[in-house]
């Protein structure tokens, strides 16, 4: 149970927020309680955003600063003793100095009563807050000279690699490389959304590219974030099971009514497996994938001069069998790399009968 502070109750209380620095309000009525209600409120004034909303608030904190925990639980336990007292911490401090307030407690044979409040849980994603602030930061007058001078076509070539690490991560890396990539290409995110403010036409910011996916997302499954029955079979159904695919895709046909072909919104500038990959699902999802048949077709193998329409049909072929033709692609390329890797600058004897590069299962050499 968390201490009740008042006039006639000795003790300590530290209370604290999450490392996101949210308003004031997102304190509990709980924290405001035992606030007003303590004898003395203190705090480490340094970048403690938890001391500027109470004391905006009107209440006085007290600065009490310390070399290391041990010192700082030592001041506020003598504090204590006499009245009540709430600490106002930051996350610098909150691991050390519970710790030492827990061992320093135990020493005493008359110590106050010490509690641990958390005054407010950051809620999911809050974190992301701080990203927006320091890109604006960065980005803002007398930020970093090399972030400033950026601009959306600048920072292609980034978001394009920053893309192929996460992916390279998720296939073959651990989980702190898929948490590093994954931020590595949501600062992208951010940082372009950053440099759309300043658009002199048609600005946007990163609420309205959030905003955007957020309503993107509402209209597309209605039934699960509208409040709607996710289980209703009826509508459009006739009272048959649910395809949420082809629902989504019924969403996206509505949102883009001006396409007029299967192939429309696939981008130009993918790499060119991928497009190709890409257009054989769009192509088999509405029934024309024969269409890539015919032209995938080639009467003489031996040939080299139609190496595309060649391709073409081993990509056909790769996903009409469930397979992803750039992921074969990739592990075969890293076989590749492993083999050079393990062969080094040595000479490689290219005849006939030397040595073979290994392929991973189920790519042919």
């Amino acid at each position: 149970m968390p201490l009740r502070l008042g006039r006639s109750v000795v003790g300590l209380l530290t209370l604290v927020q999450g490392p996101t620095v949210l308003p004031a309000q997102f304190l509990t009525r709980e924290a405001w309680s035992v606030i007003e209600a303590a004898d003395r409120v203190c705090g480490d004034h340094k970048d403690n955003h938890i001391v500027a909303a109470v004391a905006a608030a009107g209440i006085t904190v007290e600065p009490v600063a310390a070399p290391s925990p041990a010192e700082l639980a030592a001041r506020l336990l003598r504090l204590a003793s006499a009245e009540s007292v709430v600490w106002l911490s930051s996350p610098q401090w909150t691991a050390g100095l519970i710790e030492e307030l827990a061992g320093q407690v135990d020493t005493l044979s008359d110590a106050p009563l010490v509690n641990h409040l958390i005054g407010a849980w950051d809620p999911p994603g809050s974190t992301v807050l701080k990203l927006v602030q320091y890109l604006d930061r960065l980005r803002s007058p007398g930020g970093c000279p090399w972030d400033g001078a950026q601009t959306q076509r600048s920072l292609v070539p980034y978001l394009i690699e920053e893309t192929y690490e996460l992916v390279d991560a998720i296939e073959h890396g651990s989980r702190a490389d898929i948490v590093e990539e994954l931020g590595d290409l949501l600062m992208q995110i951010v940082f372009h959304a950053r440099i759309g403010e300043e658009r002199a036409v048609q600005p946007f910011d990163v609420d309205q590219v959030a905003g955007g996916i957020c309503d993107k997302l509402l209209s597309r499954q209605p039934r699960v974030l509208g409040g709607g029955d996710s289980t209703d079979h009826g509508g459009d159904h006739g009272g048959g099971p649910r395809d949420p695919v082809g629902e989504w895709e019924a969403a996206k046909a509505r949102e883009k009514p001006e396409r007029s072909s299967v192939l429309d919104g696939i981008p130009p500038a993918m790499p060119v497996l991928d497009r190709a990959a890409k257009i054989a699902r769009r192509l088999q999802d509405n029934g024309l994938d024969h269409l890539m048949a015919d032209i995938g077709a080639h009467p003489d193998p031996d040939a080299w001069s139609d190496v595309g329409s060649r391709l073409l049909a081993l990509v056909h072929g790769a996903v009409r069998n469930g397979i992803d033709p750039v992921a074969q692609l990739r592990e075969a390329l890293r076989a590749v790399e492993t083999e050079v890797g393990r062969v080094g600058s040595r000479p490689v004897d290219l005849s006939p009968d030397g040595p073979t590069i290994a392929t991973p299962a189920g790519v042919r050499a």
